[in-house]
């Protein structure tokens, strides 16, 4: 992890060092030993956003317990495409993060082909049912950050990161959108995935805070 150099950690690490929640931010990727580790993750990120109201942090807007959340599913988003990006399900490599706050793209990277691509990244709840209009910024921003296309439609130059939610499927097909949803994040990912993430963070979050 890349606390310093990194704005999703770095804010992060921030306001749970300000407000002494290390431990119980920590705590909330010690899932390994679940069977279904996304779903205990994503409950336990809802029970941690629902239980401050984060006035502290640093987003634009005043949703703040939806910005920390938001900038949670970003922290797993950046370690899971890390670790799985170039499974062949995926595809997507060379991820960074864009700059705080940028509009509708929260990652960019490049395909299989080597060509420029975005990521999005989402947390929602399982109800929660995407259609359209919800990704426009996203779209929109393409030439921002110079998305290119490859002549192979099954290759995406878009990637969705949305462990739960429903998302409309026409749309993502007519947009060549990789949609990264449970099943193929569950379909993925081991034990070892979630364990070294956990034990990631308790060493970036806990292990390297200042010590009283």
């Amino acid at each position: 992890m890349k606390i310093l150099t990194n704005h999703i950690y770095r804010t992060l690490y921030k306001d749970v060092q300000n407000n002494n929640r290390v431990n119980e931010f920590v705590e909330l990727f010690n899932v390994y030993e679940n069977k279904n580790a996304l779903a205990k993750f994503t409950s336990n990120v809802n029970k941690y956003t629902s239980k401050y109201q984060f006035e502290e942090y640093e987003p634009i807007g005043n949703n703040f317990q939806s910005k920390v959340k938001g900038d949670i599913g970003e922290l797993l988003c950046f370690e899971w495409i890390n670790t799985y990006g170039g499974n062949k399900k995926v595809g997507f490599y060379q991820i960074e993060p864009t700059e705080r706050d940028a509009e509708g793209v929260d990652f960019t990277g490049i395909n299989k082909e080597g060509l420029n691509s975005i990521l999005q990244s989402k947390l929602y709840n399982k109800n929660t049912i995407l259609e359209s209009g919800d990704l426009e910024t996203f779209f929109r921003n393409s030439h921002k950050y110079k998305v290119q296309y490859s002549d192979n439609e099954t290759i995406p130059s878009y990637f969705l990161f949305i462990p739960y939610g429903k998302v409309e499927a026409k749309w993502a097909r007519e947009m060549h959108c990789r949609i990264i949803d449970s099943k193929l994040i569950n379909s993925i990912s081991d034990r070892g995935f979630w364990k070294s993430l956990y034990l990631n963070v308790k060493k970036e979050f806990k292990d390297l805070a200042p010590q009283d």
